[in-house]
């Protein structure tokens, strides 16, 4: 077999891997869950799969790492690039944060697969490190965005720009959170907009911004 067909040949093998890991980690959990029931899963040999990951605690560990990888790709870089601060509290930026590295799932993930995640990291340091470190993240790249505001004059000079953006991502958490227990997805949009906008008029410096701000909505 040809070098690059090769390659290609395992990339595909490892994802086929970790898709069928997502499968049997959500159904049985990760204590419960065997390599021997991730291989027949995926259809081959559990030597096979140990040629791609070494334990189940490593096959785990790169189903998680799958949204941090795709961090600087999502919508909170987007909106330091775009600079809007009304589209903060738009639905459409709420669904896209829904598929974002900021509650460690993504949108085809059934809720078993995030509860079990948050379970194991209280467990696992390395676990805990990477969520911890993806929270970071999103609350540097908010902050950094109501700063701007802030020094475009559109934010008070009095707001603490670090609470504003720890308090968007709480909510995101808590509305996201309870998706995860069955809230249908157009009840947490609406508390997303209402919630968020509250949120943001009371930041806004004037009148005039104020204005502007009613007249996008």
């Amino acid at each position: 077999m040809m070098p690059r067909v090769l390659q290609d040949y395992k990339i595909r093998a490892k994802k086929r891997i970790i898709e069928a890991a997502i499968t049997v980690f959500a159904k049985k959990g990760y204590h419960r869950a065997k390599m021997t029931d991730i291989a027949k899963e995926v259809g081959v040999s559990k030597g096979t799969l140990y040629q791609y990951f070494k334990s189940k605690e490593d096959l785990f560990e790169a189903v998680v790492q799958i949204p941090f990888e795709k961090i600087e790709e999502e919508p909170l870089a987007e909106l330091l690039e775009s600079g809007n601060l009304l589209d903060i509290s738009s639905n459409s930026f709420y669904d896209k944060l829904w598929s974002t590295p900021l509650f460690f799932s993504e949108p085809s993930w059934p809720p078993s697969l995030m509860f079990e995640i948050v379970s194991e990291a209280s467990r696992k340091p390395k676990l805990a490190n990477s969520l911890q470190r993806m929270y970071d993240d999103a609350l540097k790249y908010l902050t950094t965005f109501f700063e701007d505001q802030k020094e475009k004059g559109i934010i008070r000079r009095d707001v603490n720009t670090h609470n504003l953006a720890l308090g968007l991502i709480a909510l995101q958490d808590g509305l996201q959170g309870y998706e995860l227990f069955g809230m249908d997805r157009s009840e947490t949009e609406k508390a997303w907009s209402e919630i968020s906008n509250t949120l943001l008029t009371s930041v806004i410096t004037n009148e005039k911004e104020m204005k502007k701000y009613r007249e996008s909505k």
